[in-house]
C-alpha cells in the first residue's frame, strides 16, 4: 500500500510540474517598457479607443495587467493608434486569409438553428503577416 500512494504522489507532481523548459541567458531590466496597441478598422461608425461603446477597448485595463506582469519598478506605458484597414492592403488581406468559422448546430424549443461565429486564427495570421513582411517593410 505504501508503494502504491509513493508512487501516486510521485505521478501527481510530475503532472502538475510547471518548469520552464528553455532557459534564458539574460533578462531585460528595462526601467520602461513601451507596448504599442494598434487598433485596424474596416468601419467608420465609432471609434473603439473611445469609451461609451459597447465594443470599445478599456485601455487602462489593459494597461493595469500588463504592469502586473512588469518586474519591480518597471514602468509600463501603452501607446494606442488607430488605423483603417481601407490603408494597409497587405495587413487587409493577411486578415482575411486567416479568418475562420464554426458553424454550431443548435435546437431551441423544438426547432433547428444553424448559428456560425467568425474568428481569426492568430497562427495563421501571424504566418501571413510574415509572408508578406518583404511588402509590409517596404510600405
Amino acid at each position: 500500500r505504501f508503494r502504491a500512494e509513493l508512487a501516486n504522489l510521485v505521478i501527481s507532481a510530475v503532472q502538475y510540474l510547471f518548469a520552464p523548459d528553455i532557459q534564458f541567458d539574460a533578462l531585460d531590466f528595462s526601467e520602461r517598457v513601451l507596448v504599442p496597441l494598434i487598433v485596424f478598422r474596416n468601419h467608420l461608425f465609432y471609434d473603439p479607443l473611445e469609451k461609451g461603446n459597447s465594443f470599445s477597448i478599456d485601455v487602462e485595463k489593459i494597461e493595469k495587467e500588463i504592469q502586473r506582469m512588469a518586474l519591480p519598478g518597471q514602468k509600463v506605458q501603452v501607446i494606442t493608434g488607430l488605423q483603417s484597414l481601407l490603408e494597409h492592403e497587405r495587413i487587409s488581406i493577411a486578415l482575411s486569409q486567416s479568418t475562420r468559422s464554426d458553424t454550431v448546430h443548435e435546437s431551441h424549443g423544438g426547432k433547428y438553428q444553424v448559428k456560425s461565429n467568425l474568428y481569426i486564427d492568430s497562427k495563421a495570421l501571424f504566418r501571413e503577416l510574415k509572408d508578406s513582411s518583404d511588402d509590409l517593410a517596404s510600405g
